[in-house]
C-alpha cells in the first residue's frame, strides 16, 4: 500500500503498479488462513460451521467498510484539490495517494493493535468426570 501511494501520473505498470499489487495478493493470501485458524481454535466442533460463517461474513463486511472509507477519503481529497484549481488528473492522483497512504498506515498499525489486544489463553483445568456418569447403572437403557 505504501508503494502504491507513491505511484505518479507517469508511472509504468510494471514494476510500479504490478509489484505492489502482487505484494498485496501475497500478503492477503498468507494472512487469511492463519487468522481463520486462530479465530476457529477454541470453537466447539458443533458450532464450527456457524463460527466460520460469522468470521467470513465479518471479513467481507470489514473489507467493504475499509474500501468505502478509503474511497470516501479519496473522492473528498480529489474534490478538494479540484476546488483549489488543481487539474483533474493530478487531483485524482492526489486522492488515490491519500487513500493508499491511509491504508498503509492502517496496515502498519494493525499488528500493533493485535499485540495490544490479544488475550493470552490460560490453561484450563480438565474437568473431573462425575462418578455417577461413569457407573454402569448410568448407561441403563430400558427394554421395550
Amino acid at each position: 500500500m505504501a508503494l502504491l501511494s507513491g505511484v505518479g501520473a507517469r508511472s509504468a505498470y510494471f514494476p510500479d503498479i504490478a509489484v505492489p499489487f502482487a505484494l498485496v495478493r501475497i500478503g492477503a493470501g498468507l494472512s487469511f488462513m492463519p487468522l481463520l485458524t486462530i479465530a476457529m481454535a477454541d470453537v466447539p466442533r458443533a458450532d464450527a460451521g456457524m463460527a466460520s460463517g460469522i468470521i467470513n461474513t465479518s471479513l467481507q463486511v470489514s473489507t467493504a467498510i475499509g474500501v468505502a472509507v478509503l474511497g470516501t477519503l479519496s473522492s473528498d481529497r480529489t474534490r478538494t484539490l479540484l476546488h483549489h484549481g488543481v487539474g483533474e488528473a493530478a487531483a485524482l492522483l492526489g486522492g488515490y495517494r491519500l487513500a493508499f497512504a491511509v491504508g498503509a498506515g492502517c496496515l502498519a498499525a494493525a499488528p500493533l493493535a493485535a499485540l495490544a489486544w490479544i488475550v493470552r489463553p490460560t490453561r484450563r483445568k480438565t474437568p473431573t468426570p462425575c462418578p455417577a456418569a461413569s457407573s454402569p447403572s448410568s448407561s441403563y437403557v430400558p427394554s421395550r
